[in-house]
């Protein structure tokens, strides 16, 4: 679905809520840098671009959301079962 989203020119963004969360590689440098007290470490190459922070406690899918207005015409979010969101299921015929 997405990818046909995508084709028809809309700006998509997804949003994953996960009870744990491991991006740099053990023993890499931002790993190391993170380990050594940083609480924001960007990765971004030509193509990509990617902010992982150390919290405190959970942020609000509202405030997520938030963040991201005006960039994208479409947001997927998963995970987040708790919220008061309007959950919509889509079926494979596979």
């Amino acid at each position: 679905m997405a990818a046909q989203l995508k084709g028809r020119g809309y700006r998509l963004a997804t949003i994953k809520h996960s009870k744990e969360f491991h991006f740099e590689a053990e023993g890499k440098d931002s790993w190391r840098l993170a380990q050594a007290g940083c609480t924001t470490v960007h990765l971004d190459s030509p193509q990509r671009l990617a902010i992982v922070e150390q919290l405190e406690h959970d942020i609000s899918l509202e405030v997520l959301t938030y963040r991201t207005l005006g960039r994208f015409d479409l947001m997927f979010t998963e995970g987040f079962r708790k919220t008061g969101a309007v959950k919509i299921k889509v079926h494979r015929s596979d």
